[in-house]
């Protein structure tokens, strides 16, 4: 639904090209139904184990990472050098978290080693967040092995972070996000490898220079 000219936040709702008033701004858009195809045209190749499984949110198929290492990973492009407002969403069911577990990646640059250029979207026991070597704006929260939609939006300077339609919070952070250095992953930060995000994601759309949803 749209309240005050901005899309609102519904999982029902799965957007198409055709019904989505922001296309010519979206970076990528993957469905996982049936592969890695880009809505977008870009290309993603998958590294370490990582398959499309049955177990979906929506369609055919979704993006499953049952692996440390597992992940994939597109080239270098502009599309993710994120320096304003942006939206990046998704669903995603975490596997059960092991005694061990210390973080888990959902999108980050593909930089092999930790450095200035090393941005990321992540989770642990007790929040999920946005952020690079300088600091991450941090979102409190439970996440959940059930299939929930996490959407983490920059309007004006201020990060939100939203899990399932629920603003859970939000932070002023206004530096630009290298998500384009080295390429673009899905899954994991190849810094660390075994931040691998063990489980299943879906409908991943990054969308750039545009903030979607309403905070109010």
């Amino acid at each position: 639904s749209v309240k005050n000219g901005v899309e609102k936040i519904s999982e029902q709702k799965v957007v198409t090209a055709a019904g989505d008033q922001y296309w010519l701004s979206v970076s990528c858009y993957l469905r996982f139904d049936t592969d890695f195809s880009d809505e977008k045209g870009k290309v993603w190749t998958a590294n370490g184990g990582a398959s499309i499984s049955s177990d979906a949110k929506f369609g055919g198929g979704a993006l499953s990472l049952s692996q440390s290492g597992a992940y994939i990973i597109t080239p270098t492009s502009s599309d993710f050098y994120l320096d304003g407002d942006f939206t990046i969403e998704f669903f995603s069911k975490i596997a059960p978290i092991p005694p061990n577990f210390v973080e888990g990646i959902w999108l980050a640059c593909g930089e092999t080693a930790w450095g200035s250029n090393a941005a990321y979207v992540g989770f642990n026991t007790t929040r999920m967040y946005i952020g690079d070597s300088l600091g991450s704006a941090n979102f409190y929260t439970q996440i959940s092995n059930n299939f929930l939609h996490y959407c983490f939006m920059r309007q004006s300077g201020v990060m939100y972070g939203f899990k399932d339609g629920v603003l859970i919070g939000s932070e002023a952070l206004n530096r630009a996000f290298n998500f384009n250095s080295n390429g673009t992953c899905i899954g994991v930060a190849r810094w660390a490898p075994q931040t691998t995000m063990i489980g299943i994601i879906d409908e991943m759309r990054i969308t750039k220079s545009v903030a979607r949803y309403d905070t109010a």
